[in-house]
């Protein structure tokens, strides 16, 4: 049988701010939002490992992409997308 995930099998992820399809505060501050709210809510996940949405912005502002986002945090997973 397979066995559950051990804690330190567990690889963390990071939700990145979602970019913004259209010009305007408004929009940045949707994606900005989303993005705290899906990164709280996995957190709830007691199987995963979540980096913090401050964290996960400042990475985001950073980086070019989000690959590289991923890279400056030592992660290997990333969520990100567009409202």
């Amino acid at each position: 049988p397979r066995q559950p995930p051990q804690p330190t099998d567990r690889a963390p992820i990071a939700v990145l701010p979602f970019k913004p399809l259209t010009e305007g505060a408004e929009a940045a501050l949707l994606g900005a939002g989303l993005a705290e709210d899906l990164t709280t809510a996995l957190a709830r996940n007691s199987d995963l490992r979540v980096i913090n949405a401050v964290s996960a912005r400042m990475a985001s502002q950073r980086a070019e992409n989000p690959v590289a986002a991923a890279r400056s945090l030592g992660l290997r997973y990333v969520g990100d997308g567009s409202v």
